[in-house]
């Protein structure tokens, strides 16, 4: 095959807004809103502190770059780093699924990039939205090239970079050799992928790095300003002689899908995912059914005696955790995350509260749940790519229900309504800027192409300061 990098750089270069039609345009949109609430929701978590704090230097110059819900600002690199790992840190952010088995998180890496350069070069909303097709486009096809990886491999980061990139340097203009330089270059920067053992996942507490989305938005957005200036990479990055795809885990490299069809028609970004819990992706099949038992059947948490959750032998190896004591663990445990949805828990932040992780009586619920694996669950798995969950609730007056759950709430064949997707981002978004502000950049984003700058929408994310806060006030 022809060098699939310069290929790709070609096609990219040459997109307009005028090529993708509206369904696209309206799904870029929604993907924006979904990412912006996640980062929202996530910048007063302990994990966005600890980062904040990591990069505090008294003796620096403050940048103008927006730091999602913070008055204060930073420069473009900090930014992207920060927003990129605060819109992942509640597991909240959209997916792609090949089946329904989760490949990659897309948006945590290419929307933060995205915001941050087209604020740099004071982007209209138009532009926006044309580079962040792109980026989707590019990164969930280097996903799907790149699959299957080895069992042992987790983490997306390896291939978001890419999808960063491309956002970033549609939006500087690049021509197609720089293109193919900040791809390079991009590939070259790209996070590790992470092992099961890197990621502590079987010996809880959880490594906090996850899919390096901060990491592979800095990366991807940095080589693309890179490639403005001239600085060269690699010419084959994406080229299976590159051998690129064996740092990603991959067993069956296949360079054509990143190339094949591009532009004809279908989007990648339409296939995207949007979750309806904040929890890894692969547990939401489980919460659907339980939330589906307890809803048709007005079930209370008092009436519940034992439930009985079937899944695959990977979940229930490294899920079956209970108790557990941070809010990364707490994003990858059954148990825990079935009681938020049971108690009926406001699904945002607040189900990662120190205070419900302490709480004796959440602990003590979480009790109730069995997990066991599924052989026919398991041929679900490996043979159709279908991620199942069969789950049995007992209630203390003898009565069972049963429901098992193949495609998850979100999924493009059990997608979300505008309206629930409205409903999540004022539940996230609300109680850190407030209702009002919150509708406001609904409103905003969802006639984002009509915009003349990025601005008047990053602008929304950032908190009042105290002082601005004293003087509404006080007038």
């Amino acid at each position: 095959m022809a060098n699939v990098t310069n290929l790709l750089a070609r096609r990219l270069v040459k997109a307009r807004y005028t090529d993708f039609p509206q369904r696209v345009v309206e799904k870029a949109k929604q993907a924006i809103l979904d990412a912006i609430a996640c980062g929202i929701g996530g910048s007063k978590t302990e994990l966005a502190n600890m980062i904040l704090h990591s990069m505090e230097d008294k003796d620096k110059k403050e940048g103008k770059y927006t730091l999602y819900g913070h008055s204060t600002t930073t420069s473009c690199l900090e930014a992207i780093f920060m927003n990129g790992t605060v819109s992942n840190a509640l597991d909240f952010d959209d997916s792609y699924e090949m089946g329904s088995i989760t490949i990659s998180h897309p948006g945590a890496t290419i929307i933060p990039a995205a915001l941050a350069v087209g604020e740099k070069i004071d982007a209209d909303g138009r532009c926006m939205i044309v580079s962040i097709i792109l980026g989707y486009e590019v990164a969930v096809r280097v996903a799907e090239a790149l699959e299957p990886r080895a069992d042992e491999i987790w983490g997306f980061g390896n291939h978001q970079v890419f999808g960063a990139c491309v956002a970033a340097s549609k939006l500087l203009g690049l021509n197609e050799d720089q293109m193919v330089n900040s791809l390079s270059i991009a590939g070259s920067y790209a996070p590790v992928p992470s092992t099961r053992q890197m990621w502590s996942i079987d010996r809880r507490p959880m490594s906090w790095v996850k899919e390096a989305a901060g990491l592979a938005a800095l990366s991807g957005a940095l080589a693309a300003l890179l490639a403005r200036e001239g600085f060269v990479g690699g010419r084959n990055i994406l080229d299976a002689k590159s051998g690129f795809h064996s740092l990603a885990g991959s067993k069956n490299f296949n360079e054509g899908k990143i190339i094949d069809k591009f532009g004809q028609g279908g989007y990648r970004i339409e296939g995207i995912s949007f979750k309806p819990y904040p929890t890894c992706r692969f547990m939401h099949p489980s919460l659907d059914a339980v939330s589906l038992i307890c809803q048709e059947y007005d079930l209370k948490p008092g009436d519940i005696k034992h439930i009985t959750v079937e899944v695959v032998s990977n979940l229930e190896k490294y899920f079956s955790v209970y108790k557990p004591k941070t809010m990364i663990d707490a994003q990858f445990s059954l148990p825990y995350a079935l009681t938020m949805v049971i108690m009926r828990t406001p699904v945002n932040q607040e189900w990662y509260d120190p205070s419900k992780l302490m709480d004796e009586e959440i602990g003590n619920y979480q009790t109730k749940i069995e997990i066991k694996s599924s052989s026919i669950l398991e041929d679900l798995y490996f043979k159709k790519h279908i991620l199942a969950s069969k789950v049995q609730v007992t209630l203390y007056n003898g009565r069972t229900f049963t429901e098992q759950i193949n495609f998850a709430k979100g999924h493009p064949r059990n997608p979300l309504t505008s309206e629930e997707l409205e409903n999540k981002f004022k539940n996230l978004v609300s109680p850190v800027l407030g209702p009002a502000r919150a509708a406001t950049i609904i409103e905003v984003g969802n006639n984002l192409e009509e915009i003349k700058s990025i601005n008047e929408l990053t602008q929304l994310f950032r908190a009042m300061s105290t002082e601005t806060h004293s003087e509404m006030i006080m007038d």
